[in-house]
């Protein structure tokens, strides 16, 4: 376990074990509650270098979806330039909040269908982007582009 951790976090936990060691091996009751304490300390210190390693994968995973996130609202376009000869990915208002429909859609003179079935919908969509066969739609909300 220790090889998977920083260094600073390894020597925490060497030292609190040092200090743990004199504990048990003094008979001074007053020097076994000092070691103990400063057990207490290296572990509290290596608690707050893991804190730090985590916050710091939290902070880099949150800055890599945001950039996830900023290149698909680039892809999306406003409504009103929709094609008609190609399957589109639409997003709708529903309940004041975006989603996107999990099928391709086709825009006609009057609305739009579904792609596979030619099923017309009543739809209002306010933004399209180009189907991609490739990979789920996880998107339940999206962000209206600038």
């Amino acid at each position: 376990m220790l090889e998977n951790l920083s260094e600073e976090v390894r020597q925490c936990y060497e030292h609190a074990e040092e200090c743990t060691g004199q504990a048990r091996a003094t008979h001074d009751e007053k020097l076994r509650a000092d070691y103990l304490r400063l057990a207490q300390s290296w572990l509290k210190l290596a608690a707050s270098y893991e804190l730090g390693l985590r916050l710091k994968l939290f902070t880099n995973e949150a800055a890599r979806r945001k950039n996830d996130l900023n290149q698909n609202i680039r892809q999306w376009q406003p409504i009103s330039i929709a094609p008609f000869d190609r399957d589109l990915e639409l997003a709708v208002r529903d309940g004041g909040e975006l989603h996107v429909l999990d099928f391709p859609c086709r825009r006609i003179l009057s609305g739009w269908i579904k792609a596979a079935t030619k099923e017309r919908i009543c739809v209002n969509p306010t933004h399209w982007r180009h189907w991609s066969d490739g990979g789920a739609r996880h998107y339940s909300v999206i962000i209206e582009p600038r």
